[in-house]
């Protein structure tokens, strides 16, 4: 499966990082895409940039595409793999999600809400949904309670402390994971 992996053309320490990752992690299907960079909204940058990967799935009429973004962290050295493997074997979901910060849920299968869009799969049955999405507010909010959402159990992916575009300052999302089951981490 091909992983689509959104970044901009300044931050190419974060590529150098990522393809360093995806060798430990066995990663060798994958394509390094340039986000939008809007002039006028952060926000809508990364929603388009997300939106439009979903729209060459759908063109190309693919069953499900696998999103990351430049700051992707995997804490074990086989987490993608373990991933992969706990991808839902039916069709009933909508988002799977390697991890999320912030969930509203009932369980890990019943994500209603979450903030973070660092690796995750839209499924062909949403790509309509998720393209509608008002694209000048945060998408990851702007999704909550659009579908069926399914959160990896333990977490497999995390994101890494740095610079934030979209918060437009150094952020660390470590402490929103206390409590959680993550893979590498603390399982």
């Amino acid at each position: 499966m091909t992983a689509f992996v959104i970044t901009i053309p300044d931050q190419t320490d974060r590529i150098t990082r990522l393809k360093a990752d995806f060798k430990i992690q066995g990663i060798t299907d994958y394509q390094i895409i340039q986000g939008e960079q809007l002039p006028y909204s952060v926000v809508t940058s990364i929603s388009r940039s997300h939106k439009n990967i979903v729209r060459m799935a759908q063109l190309n009429n693919m069953p499900h595409v696998l999103i990351m973004e430049n700051d992707v962290r995997f804490p074990a050295p086989d987490g993608y793999s373990h991933y992969i493997s706990k991808q839902p074997q039916h069709d009933d979901w909508d988002l799977y999600l390697a991890g999320c910060y912030c969930p509203h849920s009932i369980d890990y299968e019943n994500i209603i809400g979450f903030s973070g869009l660092h690796c995750y799969m839209v499924n062909k049955r949403f790509y309509d949904t998720f393209i509608s999405i008002n694209e000048h507010k945060h998408l990851d909010s702007e999704l909550t309670g659009k579908g069926k959402y399914i959160l990896c159990n333990p977490i497999t992916a995390v994101q890494y402390e740095g610079w934030s575009t979209n918060n437009r300052r150094f952020e660390n999302y470590d402490n929103l994971l206390e409590g959680k089951r993550v893979y590498g981490i603390n399982c």
